[in-house]
């Protein structure tokens, strides 16, 4: 009945389940272990009777807890627990449970260094495995015995974006869950938590309106630490999409080949009289540059290329009005 009670007054009265989770792990040149648990939703009343805190080697008990505000922490050192409790400062597995009302909430675990499955590696002395609300990351500024702040939990990866052609992809907004934006010669450079990490996609858009698209890369592997900076190029396998896709189809004028090589001529074919229509085509990059005006007087003929690898937009031109509009792949080959 009380349970019963306790789930209709919080349904009637919804508030967030407490909860209790690692904040901060760090070790000093001997080896011995500070641990910092951090409490938050700790409304008055709320009935945390223990917790477990385990190792692979070890576990202990920890009663008699003592809120004193919504979100808070607890610090514990080698001398603070009435059995030996040892982690393992090379590696190790641990747990935190707590029991709510005497049942136990969902475990969380952290496990690092050598330990097999690793999510980070070892703090070295000075740092602490900073525990986030969703992941874990290095820390150059532990904050024992107040609540986690993001000083020193970041350092660089930088770079340059290539595609596929080997060609640096300029003024492009892309992420993989931290912003890739490149600049006018494809470099980049951006701010990621101090943690492993690996991709092998970035995600970008093309416009409003139009559900975000994905181009596939060589895979990205790092071991950030925290205030360092690490250098890693981006190699591009797919191709990305200009935001041209959407144009409607013509059957006013055709290209070919497409896609071409870079050494290939460019054929056209017009179905409109050229000679008395004033016609012209204009050849751009996708940033829009203008590449090569070419004026035509025959409505079949071809165009030497101009030295440009990747998407090509050609605008068919009538009377200085554009009526049609296409694009190529120019191949490096």
């Amino acid at each position: 009945m009380f349970f019963l009670a306790l789930g209709i007054s919080l349904f009637a009265n919804p508030i967030v389940a407490p909860g209790i989770k690692f904040s901060e792990l760090c070790f000093d040149n001997k080896g011995d272990l500070t641990i910092e648990l951090a409490y938050y939703a700790m409304y008055p009343g709320a009935d945390i009777s223990k917790i477990v805190l385990s190792s692979s080697t070890d576990s202990v008990v920890i009663t008699g807890l003592i809120f004193n505000d919504v979100e808070g922490v607890f610090v514990y050192r080698k001398n603070s627990f009435t059995t030996p409790f040892h982690i393992n400062p090379l590696g190790d597995s641990l747990t935190v449970k707590y029991y709510w009302h005497d049942f136990p909430a969902y475990p969380e675990i952290l496990i690092f260094g050598n330990y097999k499955n690793a999510q980070i590696p070892s703090p070295k002395v000075g740092q602490s495995i900073c525990g986030l609300w969703y992941t874990y990351a290095k820390d150059n500024t532990p904050t024992i015995g107040a609540l986690n702040d993001d000083t020193g939990i970041y350092g660089t990866l930088t770079g340059v974006v290539y595609d596929k052609y080997l060609m640096p992809v300029v003024n492009r907004r892309l992420s993989f869950g931290y912003p890739v934006n490149t600049s006018a010669n494809g470099s980049y450079s951006t701010r990621v938590l101090a943690q492993p990490n690996s991709f092998d996609e970035l995600f970008y858009s093309i416009g409003e309106n139009v559900p975000t698209k994905y181009v596939k890369l060589d895979p990205v592997s790092y071991s950030m630490e925290p205030d360092s900076v690490i250098v890693r190029d981006i190699h591009l396998t797919g191709d990305l999409e200009t935001g041209l896709n959407d144009l409607p189809e013509n059957n006013i004028f055709r290209l070919y080949p497409n896609p071409m090589n870079k050494k290939d001529q460019l054929h056209y074919e017009i179905d409109l009289p050229v000679k008395t229509a004033g016609c012209s085509l204009d050849l751009l990059n996708v940033d829009g540059k203008l590449l090569l005006t070419k004026a035509l007087s025959e409505s079949k003929g071809e165009i030497e290329m101009p030295p440009v690898i990747g998407v090509v937009v050609v605008n068919l031109r009538v009377d200085n009005k554009i009526i049609a509009t296409a694009r190529i792949i120019v191949n490096h080959e």
